[in-house]
């Protein structure tokens, strides 16, 4: 099911609660204080956000294992909290190659935008032609990101991950998987995807979803790296 995005105009975060707690929050934060600061925006302070989050957080009914906490930054000032069930992926995921390009020298690339329609849609296309997500390329013919997550993929035996001057998303759990695990940035073509032998999707949500196909080829399930992402994840719940 498509997920649903608030409306207006200026910045959201999403992140992962695990028994009614924030996981990397600091690190949500700080992304979105940078967006803003960028755009021009103003937008409440850390200690601001931080108790609105609990206020909405002490509402957690205890039943709930996993949450989507939605944080939204309105250009008119406003600041809106939704927090709610969420279900984590059960099987691994099945990937096209779409034809929407990300402009990688557009002033709020690499941001998390509103409106986010433009992600929706390339995600209900994956959809509608049965996949569960998208490789979308920039406007070079670079590998970017999926229409929701970044992408982290093995070539060679070795495991690397689009470079920020793609123009993709500075991920939450991308940078964690760069700070713990042995893998690196690299530019990556269209050509390059043929040559890919596992795949994951990364996202504050999605962890670290294996990928079984892409188009029509079968990857390997290579689950080591996920544990070891998982492993530290379970060390500290705001790294």
């Amino acid at each position: 099911m498509t997920d649903q995005f608030p409306g207006g105009d200026g910045l959201f975060e999403t992140i992962k609660t695990v028994g009614g707690a924030p996981f990397a929050m600091k690190r949500h934060i700080a992304r979105a204080s940078r967006s803003a600061l960028i755009l021009g925006m103003r937008i409440p302070t850390e200690g601001q956000i931080r108790r609105e989050v609990a206020t909405v957080l002490a509402t957690t009914p205890d039943s709930l294992e996993f949450g989507r906490l939605r944080i939204s930054f309105q250009k008119t000032g406003e600041l809106d909290l939704v927090h709610e069930n969420y279900h984590p992926w059960i099987n691994p995921a099945r990937l096209t190659i779409l034809d929407h390009l990300i402009n990688e020298n557009s002033p709020t690339s690499g941001m998390k935008t509103l409106p986010f329609t433009e992600h929706i849609q390339c995600l209900k296309e994956a959809h509608q032609a049965r996949f569960d997500d998208g490789i979308r390329l920039n406007v070079n013919g670079a590998v970017c990101e999926s229409a929701v997550a970044n992408l982290l993929l093995k070539i060679g035996g070795r495991w690397v991950t689009p470079n920020l001057a793609s123009g993709c998303l500075p991920g939450i759990t991308r940078g964690l998987a760069l700070e713990w695990l042995d893998i690196e940035e690299s530019a990556l073509s269209r050509d390059d995807l043929v040559k890919v032998e596992s795949m994951y999707l990364l996202s504050s949500l999605k962890n670290a979803q294996p990928v079984a196909v892409l188009e029509e080829r079968s990857l390997e399930i290579d689950t080591q790296l996920m544990e070891e992402l998982l492993a530290h994840m379970a060390q500290d719940i705001d790294p």
